[in-house]
């Protein structure tokens, strides 16, 4: 009977795992500023292979900062 009562509360345990674990992904609050989107685009092309190798500093430009139609996302150019 013990046993059986100990199978019973691990798969219960076992099968709240992965609902709690989606629950508190799904409440993260994530957010990026304009900033943080232009930083996150400057430190992608800086970073970049090809630019590592024969990049100047100089010569990286930003356009435009266009918000999407998703939260927190912006095209920047």
């Amino acid at each position: 009977m013990d046993r059986k009562i100990s199978v019973i509360i691990a798969l219960m345990i076992t099968g709240l795992f992965p609902a709690a674990t989606i629950y508190a992904w799904q409440n993260r609050a994530i957010s990026y500023t304009e900033e943080q989107a232009v930083d996150i685009a400057l430190d992608f092309v800086v970073n970049s292979p090809t630019f590592l190798f024969d990049g100047i500093m100089d010569s990286v430009e930003m356009a435009s900062v266009e918000p999407l139609r998703m939260l927190w996302t912006w095209e920047v150019k």
